[in-house]
């Protein structure tokens, strides 16, 4: 990230999280959702705003 000035702060560095999981871009959609749907659901409690 490029470094910040007086008058332009540097953005803040975003939290990162790896989640590993079953599939690939077509099976989540159908073999997968009920796993994922609950990861992205628990994703979403964990994020804070801005």
């Amino acid at each position: 990230m490029p470094a910040g000035s007086e008058d332009h702060p540097s953005p803040a560095e975003p939290a990162h999280r790896v989640r590993t999981l079953p599939g690939d871009h077509f099976t989540i959609l159908f073999r997968h959702a009920d796993l994922i749907s609950a990861n992205l659901h628990d994703w979403t409690t964990e994020v804070q705003p801005l």
